[in-house]
């Protein structure tokens, strides 16, 4: 697949930086559907768009557009698959106040584990039962992304820069917290997360308060209501109702 993407960029004239950017889009593409073209795997890439502004969203799509008309003229894809077009929803109401400096969640520590579980917790609003089952092979630092799996689903996040280094060196075993080839218990990561948190004085802090964070800051974002939803893999949008204002 990979040199179908040469073989696509070598018959656009495009500059050397927009060649750049056509490449990593397309590598990152094929990246979160795994290599695989089908319906099923554009709807996931597609749910990946829907967390990005929307000038990221449409220039992403018409890249991957026109590889896959490419693709189909050439023959090798027997079905022409298009990605929808790029939807934006109505204004963010403005949010209930409470987002808290979170700066000393990011200074030097001796409990690893404890901070990055907690980074994980504010930077991507992830819950404890779907960090304790992410797999290194989840976690793509070159595309900056992973991908959570929850039952049948799966969701496609980006890894924003300041999460970047404490990841790099954690991904050499099966698990990002690994027991010996095994995922931790439910227990063992709330005690890393509370030492953690007691060691910064912020015991009164929880994984669903520093959730709740991560909730309050995509709002203050811009994010609305359904976007966030989709971060947060939920099904409905429902239970974020009361932390917008009409």
């Amino acid at each position: 697949m990979k040199t179908l993407i040469n073989h696509f960029l070598a018959s656009k004239k495009l500059s050397e930086n927009s060649r750049l950017s056509y490449q990593y889009d397309l590598l990152q593409f094929l990246t979160i559907v795994e290599k695989k073209l089908s319906r099923d795997k554009l709807h996931l890439y597609q749910d990946y768009l829907s967390t990005l502004t929307l000038s990221v969203q449409k220039r992403k799509q018409s890249v991957v557009n026109q590889f896959l008309y490419f693709l189909y003229e050439e023959e090798k894809i027997d079905t022409f698959l298009k990605l929808k077009k790029v939807k934006q929803f109505g204004g963010v109401d403005s949010f209930v106040v409470g987002l808290e400096d979170l700066s000393t969640f990011y200074e030097e520590t001796p409990f690893l584990d404890g901070q990055l579980i907690a980074l994980m917790i504010i930077s991507l609003g992830l819950l404890p039962n779907e960090l304790l089952l992410i797999k290194s092979e989840d976690i793509s630092l070159d595309f900056k992304v992973i991908t959570i799996k929850k039952e049948q689903h799966r969701r496609i996040l980006t890894l924003p820069d300041d999460l970047m280094g404490y990841l790099e060196g954690r991904l050499s075993n099966e698990y990002l917290f690994d027991n010996k080839g095994k995922p931790y218990s439910r227990q063992w990561l709330f005690n890393q997360l509370t030492t953690f948190l007691t060691s910064i004085d912020c015991s009164s802090m929880s994984a669903q308060t520093l959730r709740k964070q991560y909730i309050l800051k995509e709002i203050n974002r811009g994010v609305d209501r359904y976007t966030l939803a989709k971060q947060l893999g939920l099904k409905t949008s429902t239970t974020l109702e009361k932390y917008y204002k009409h």
